[in-house]
């Protein structure tokens, strides 16, 4: 049984948002200025977001960036990256209910992490922070330019 269509719809605006985070990321790295050959958008291309999230907050990579205003944003963006990683772990490994459970998804809890009911109201405040992210991450990168 799979879950109602508003439900369906609210996974996969999600879904996409956690794309497009992380491309407005890569294309926001394509227009900064003095940033070392580690953290251009073609080397980051294909990584995953928690991935992306380190290499632009590694001190190794940061001690290479002169610009203050560049400096802000890598910092604001491995920040927004980190958060929008962590919802996208909890989607990857989240497992259908099982038969007689109402139909969503749930993370399982294990060793490192508490279990969590994907239910309306999670996709709800998890679609507003990447709303929020992606604000900020606008507004970060304008006072960079």
């Amino acid at each position: 049984m799979f879950p109602d269509d508003t439900y369906l719809s609210k996974l996969g605006r999600l879904t996409y948002s956690l794309a497009l985070v992380e491309s407005t990321a890569l294309a926001h790295l394509a227009q900064l200025p003095g940033l070392p050959p580690a953290l251009t958008a073609r080397k980051l291309t294909g990584r995953t977001l928690e991935a992306i999230a380190r290499t632009v907050t590694d001190p190794a990579n940061l001690t290479k960036v002169t610009d203050p205003a560049t400096r802000t944003y890598l910092d604001a963006a491995g920040e927004e990256l980190a958060a929008a990683a962590r919802t996208s772990h909890a989607l990857t490994h989240a497992r259908a209910a099982d038969p007689g459970e109402q139909p969503r998804l749930h993370r399982r809890p294990d060793h490192s992490t508490a279990g969590t009911d994907i239910t309306t109201t999670w996709l709800d405040h998890a679609q507003a922070e990447l709303d929020d992210a992606l604000r900020r991450l606008g507004e970060v990168r304008r006072s960079a330019a």
